[in-house]
């Protein structure tokens, strides 16, 4: 799994996901299911990313629980063309994730 980290141009917010698997042994022959959380927090100092209270962050809001039990696939962002957001997603499950009116298209090219 790698981070990705998103720059808006209120903040740089690294998206990342993590694992950790059961302690329950259901079979020896199948995997258990697992806890997955995707995390969204503030590069500078770990605070919650959208939370409710920014004053009085509650660690909770860093994370929310992923309905898949295996192990999360990289966080994408998505721009839906047309909409002033874009979709923070993880497999299949999607946030939206305001960015305003400060979206440009970029193109690069990789010169050797």
């Amino acid at each position: 799994m790698q981070p990705l980290t998103f720059h808006p141009p209120t903040c740089k917010s690294p998206y990342f996901n993590t694992y950790q698997p059961s302690s329950e042994i259901v079979s020896h022959c199948n995997p258990s299911a697992g806890l997955a959380r995707a995390y969204a927090v503030d590069l500078l100092t770990g605070n919650p990313v959208g939370a409710e209270d920014l004053d009085n962050p509650n660690q909770s809001d860093r994370y929310s629980h992923l309905a898949n039990t295996g192990i999360p696939p990289t966080p994408s962002i998505l721009f839906p063309e047309g909409s002033k957001d874009a979709l923070v997603c993880v497999g299949a499950e999607c946030d939206p994730l305001e960015i305003g009116d400060d979206k440009q298209t970029t193109y690069w090219r990789q010169v050797r």
